[in-house]
């Protein structure tokens, strides 16, 4: 007769993934990143009339500049990426979607804010 040997446990891993930090958003910060957001996109929207094709050659680093500061400025959030993508796509560099994502971080992290404070 055949004997059946016990199958050995499976021991399930969980592994946890550290939620994103969100950066203190102080006030020094957050005018910091104001500034920023409007100057980008006073700046993209003053170049166009002047350069008209080459602004996409000089908007795209730009761009690049801006998310990556901004990032550092407030930390990561969503409205970072799809405001890059859009950026790329010509004519629509006009809009200030900057200004625009910013102010839906700074809508939302103030509201974490005083969610927590009791």
């Amino acid at each position: 007769m055949y004997s059946v040997a016990p199958s050995p446990r499976r021991h399930r891993v969980m592994m946890t993934i550290p939620a994103p930090t969100l950066k203190a958003l102080t006030p020094t910060r957050l005018r910091a990143a104001w500034i920023i957001a409007i100057a980008v996109d006073a700046l993209q929207l003053g170049l166009f009339p002047i350069t008209l094709t080459l602004s996409t050659w000089l908007d795209k680093p730009l761009d690049l500049i801006a998310m990556s500061v901004l990032w550092y400025l407030v930390g990561w959030h969503w409205a970072l990426l799809p405001t890059f993508v859009v950026e790329l796509v010509p004519f629509v560099e006009l809009v200030p979607t900057w200004t625009l994502a910013l102010w839906l971080i700074s809508r939302k992290q103030k509201a974490q804010i005083k969610t927590i404070r009791p």
